[in-house]
């Protein structure tokens, strides 16, 4: 190549000039021929076909194709010593292209749990996500484990009218596993089992990524139901059957939110200074190996799914904090407001005295939003000496239940209450709608007209 580009140096130089300046000519014709075909060689379309170095792929998410479910790091992490102490990875970094927005869900350690929930399996967390959004999972183990190990987890789903068989996800330190959420609904996530020794394993971080910040703004946690049906035997004793409890349903939860006020347009559902309490100051029968210590006060509402609800409170923090002896010990006086679904769940509210923070009687704003139609029940559970059985609520605790929004206010009350028992477990006050009762008239006129006839 190179005596072919003199010859036609030499042959160009000839042509343009005579004498003794044709071979200097023909010399830097020469040159910028050679230096011409070098340049070439560093052109892109050269660079193609030559192999390259290999180089760190991005420290974010690894995603993966949106048909398996089952995926882990793209590339195998390299080894590290043993001796390497483990450094805390970065969090998530936005996509490359920015369109990706992430939310931590929570993060997961890992230990040894023999009976639950499965023998490879130590706990297990459940969500509810929405379809097109990215689980992100990644194993950040302990000091003495190496880096590059992987952990094992799974995960399942079910939504309305579908399900998601259980499948394993290999979890590395070196990347996230991400896990493409195909429709909304309730999907959990396990982690494997720790060792029996107690050894640290470290433990898995749980994240949410999605295109929509606005998604990430949403409830993540699974809707709770506890389904109950009523029945009257022959001798006129109300049963109350719990057809299933804590079933997570493929909803998502709406947290009760901490308000200024209440609304002016809200109405008084219940105030303990002018109305009385359902059960006042009782023992609860579902434990009594306390009963001496734990004082419930309780008030029944039927509200429909959507109300909103707003409960006002304010405790009487010099009252608790106090030791108290409890045969096995010294504990400390406190109490809990909550509002429950009858008969097991869901929670819409749970607080505290928080007799450790302040002593000041502030009062505090809960809004709520009723999930199903049912009746709930509102417990305030005092805890502390027999004599706190005989006294008034107002002694410890400002109470008033609003209506802010009532879809059937004429309902909140419809229904009767009469001793019965729940199972065949205890026997207390139960709360019987109005539509049972008339479907239990009705079954005992047919009984007595199908007797007149016989």
């Amino acid at each position: 190549m190179k005596w072919s580009l003199a010859a036609i140096a030499v042959l160009v130089a000839s042509q343009l000039v005579s004498g003794w300046w044709v071979p200097v000519l023909a010399l830097a014709v020469w040159a910028g021929g050679v230096l011409l075909i070098m340049l070439a060689g560093r052109l892109p379309g050269d660079r193609e076909g030559h192999p390259r170095a290999a180089t760190p792929g991005p420290t974010g998410p690894v995603h993966a194709a949106p048909s398996p479910l089952l995926v882990g790091p793209a590339s195998s992490p390299s080894p590290v010593p043993a001796s390497h102490s483990f450094q805390p990875a970065a969090t998530p970094h936005p996509a490359q292209d920015g369109n990706s927005w992430y939310l931590p869900l929570e993060v997961i350690g890992i230990f040894f749990n023999e009976r639950w929930p499965r023998t490879d399996i130590c706990t297990t967390r459940e969500y509810f996500l929405r379809g097109g959004d990215r689980v992100l999972l990644r194993y950040a183990p302990s000091c003495a484990t190496p880096a590059g190990q992987f952990w094992t987890c799974d995960i399942s789903g079910r939504w309305r009218d579908g399900s998601l068989p259980r499948q394993q996800v290999r979890v590395s330190a070196a990347g996230f596993a991400c896990i493409p959420i195909p429709h909304d609904g309730v999907y959990e996530i396990g982690v494997g089992q720790g060792d029996a020794t107690g050894a640290e394993h470290g433990e898995i971080e749980a994240w949410l990524e999605s295109d929509s910040p606005d998604r990430l703004g949403q409830s993540n946690v699974p809707l709770q139901q506890s389904g109950v049906t009523w029945r009257c035997d022959e001798a006129g004793q109300w049963h109350v059957e719990i057809a299933h409890e804590s079933t997570a349903l493929d909803r998502a939860a709406i947290p009760a939110r901490q308000q200024a006020s209440v609304a002016h347009g809200a109405v008084v559902l219940f105030d303990p200074r002018q109305l009385a309490w359902d059960e006042a100051g009782i023992a609860d029968p579902t434990t009594d190996w306390e009963a001496e210590r734990r004082h419930v006060f309780r008030y029944y509402l039927q509200l429909s799914r959507g109300d909103v609800v707003a409960i006002e409170y304010a405790w009487r923090h010099a009252t608790f904090g106090v030791p108290m002896e409890d045969g096995d010990g010294i504990s400390l006086t406190h109490g809990e407001l909550e509002l429950t679904q009858f008969v097991r769940s869901p929670t819409l509210l749970s607080v505290h005295t928080g007799w450790s923070e302040t002593s000041e009687e502030t009062s505090r704003v809960m809004m709520v939003v009723c999930p199903n139609d049912g009746i709930f029940q509102l417990d305030v559970t005092l805890y502390g000496p027999a004599a706190w059985r005989s006294r008034p609520s107002p002694d410890f605790l400002q109470l008033r239940v609003l209506g802010v929004l009532l879809r059937r206010p004429a309902q909140v009350r419809d229904f009767s209450l009469t001793e019965g028992w729940v199972e065949d477990w205890y026997r207390r006050t139960v709360p019987v709608p109005r539509a049972a009762l008339a479907q239990r008239a009705m079954d005992s006129r047919m009984q007595d007209t199908s007797g007149a006839q016989a």
